[in-house]
């Protein structure tokens, strides 16, 4: 009888946290983070109105998944209305970063007039405009203007089951790169962040890890 008061006592403890964090795991078409559309902003501020320029890096939405069978990986989506395998001209810059036990973490990947740029990768903000970087495989899908990032949970702060991801966030921009000046500042730019919105609007929703 005692032993069966414990499986209860036990089972009654772990629930709740394993429903919190089922409530927490979404997918393709219930996204973490989710964005208007034509909202593309010059230098991030001002709206205009020839979006069909910029609708390659114009967010949709963006969300995180697991397999069951490669626990070591979490997957990550970015969807936008278009993609391009080689810009026009400026660098088009696409990431997906969050917070965990305190630390910022995302993954980028950067595409040039001549295709991808460094690659695909994920990385911790160490702050200062500084970035511990590590190589994941990533998926530049241009028909379904979808790109993938498949990373190594050690890479991301060596998550576990249990472990959540907060203060969600998607953004794609471009902006002038010159191979010997570097980076310029960001000319177009879709962040689905609100900062006018009230506090639990402003970023994406929470993910929970899983595996």
């Amino acid at each position: 009888m005692k032993r069966i008061m414990g499986y209860i006592i036990i089972t009654l403890l772990v629930m709740p946290a394993f429903l919190s964090c089922a409530n927490l795991v979404n997918d393709p078409d219930n996204p973490e983070i989710e964005d208007r559309v034509f909202d593309v902003k010059l230098f991030g501020i001002w709206g205009f109105f020839f979006q069909s320029f910029t609708k390659h890096i114009d967010v949709v939405c963006a969300w995180f998944e697991e397999d069951g069978e490669n626990p070591e990986y979490l997957t990550v989506f970015l969807q936008t209305r278009s993609l391009v395998e080689r810009t026009e001209s400026f660098e088009a810059l696409y990431k997906v970063n969050w917070n965990f036990n305190h630390e910022r973490y995302g993954v980028i990947v950067k595409i040039h007039p001549d295709g991808i740029f460094a690659g695909f990768e994920a990385y911790k903000d160490l702050g200062n405009n500084q970035y511990e970087r590590h190589d994941c495989e990533g998926i530049l899908d241009v028909e379904q203007g979808l790109l993938t990032w498949h990373v190594e949970k050690e890479m991301i702060g060596d998550l576990g089951p249990g472990d959540v991801l907060t203060t969600t966030l998607a953004c794609a921009l471009l902006r002038p790169w010159d191979a010997t000046k570097g980076e310029g500042a960001d000319i177009f730019k879709d962040l689905t962040s609100r900062m006018i919105a009230p506090p639990d609007e402003r970023y994406g929703e929470d993910y929970c890890i899983q595996y």
